[in-house]
């Protein structure tokens, strides 16, 4: 049985500072783009926060790995 990573791609809300889950497709997006030798920082996309109901624009240089456990603490929080 294969095990689920301990990790998941997010980038930080620029208002409440809770890590908003980045799509695989973005991820893969990214990914493409940086194998190119493309310029990731030009790359922007909009996420809304599903903590604070905001939208905002994210660069794809800005995603992170983020520990399973926070996440599973910030929605137990909410």
């Amino acid at each position: 049985m294969i095990a689920a990573p301990e990790t998941f791609r997010a980038v930080i809300c620029h208002r409440c500072a809770k890590p908003i889950r980045v799509s695989q497709k973005l991820e893969n997006r990214a990914a493409h783009r940086a194998s190119e030798g493309k310029d990731i920082e030009s790359q922007v996309f909009v996420l809304r926060c599903g903590a604070c109901e905001r939208e905002s624009v994210y660069s794809a240089s800005q995603i992170v790995d983020f520990p399973k456990s926070r996440a599973r603490r910030i929605l137990a929080s909410r």
